[in-house]
């Protein structure tokens, strides 16, 4: 890629598109650079969005057994099982240990479980997108 932006937050990534789109270049996003075939980075004309700071994984409840657990695409499937785990919850997901959510769901969230309790994406109840429109709603976050 032609740039590489490190966001902190929901208005970075807002402000990086911003940018690119300005600048008529593409971006792509990465979340752990978990991608064997190297395709993913973008060419000379793209801005590369990596997304490795955010990581956060939160419980509601807090406390108890969680009905939702929301996870940043940057968080290693290794650290969501331990975190999961601790809270007796568990979803189906992929072997590899260092492949972060975000790539994982994008591509389906295929694992050995797939039969019986079906892909990681199948869990998921939304996303969160952020676009270069300043009314969007998500670029406060």
């Amino acid at each position: 890629p032609r740039y590489v932006a490190l966001p902190l937050d929901a208005a970075d990534v807002a402000l990086a598109v911003e940018f690119a789109a300005k600048n008529s270049m593409k971006v792509v996003t990465r979340s752990g650079g978990h991608q064997y075939c190297g395709l993913s980075s973008g060419g000379r004309n793209t801005l590369l969005l990596d997304m490795k700071l955010f990581g956060k994984v939160v419980f509601s409840p807090a406390t108890g057994v969680p009905t939702q657990v929301t996870v940043g695409p940057g968080v290693a499937l290794k650290d969501l099982s331990k975190k999961l785990l601790a809270k007796r919850v568990v979803i189906p997901h992929g072997e590899c240990p260092l492949v972060r959510l975000g790539g994982h769901v994008q591509t389906g969230g295929i694992g050995h479980q797939l039969r019986s309790l079906g892909a990681t994406l199948d869990w998921v109840s939304s996303f969160k997108m952020v676009t270069r429109d300043p009314q969007s709603p998500t670029t406060n976050a």
